[in-house]
């Protein structure tokens, strides 16, 4: 745990996506609440989307955290806030300025998550 579920409208190359997930991934490590073997992410590119009506050039980026349960809700907030700076400033650096960037932290209750290392 934890598990970093990213869908996106945005058409990125493999090498724009290697480097977001190693920036998500670090950003997840540098909170301190995580080792690094325990962290893992995936990026999903849609192959179709619409933001409203589709009238707008409007794409989006959202991003599904999910945490073992029992961190207070400002640690939370404090890592969905750094996630969210982390990606932001990639995707202005690559010049994508029309895009929501979202965040969703999910609680995954620990009786009701089982994990196996073979």
């Amino acid at each position: 745990m934890p598990h970093l579920v990213i869908e996106t409208s945005i058409k990125l190359s493999n090498e724009q996506m290697n480097k977001l997930l190693h920036d998500a991934n670090s950003c997840l490590l540098e909170s301190g609440l995580f080792n690094e073997e325990d962290i893992k992410s995936r990026l999903y590119s849609c192959q179709q989307s619409m933001v409203g009506l589709g009238k707008s050039d409007v794409q989006f980026m959202h991003m599904r955290l999910e945490i073992m349960q029992g961190r207070s809700a400002p640690t939370k907030q404090q890592l969905m806030a750094n996630l969210n700076r982390t990606i932001e400033g990639l995707l202005r650096n690559w010049g994508i300025n029309q895009c929501q960037v979202t965040t969703q932290l999910t609680d995954i209750p620990t009786s009701l998550y089982l994990k196996v290392v073979i």
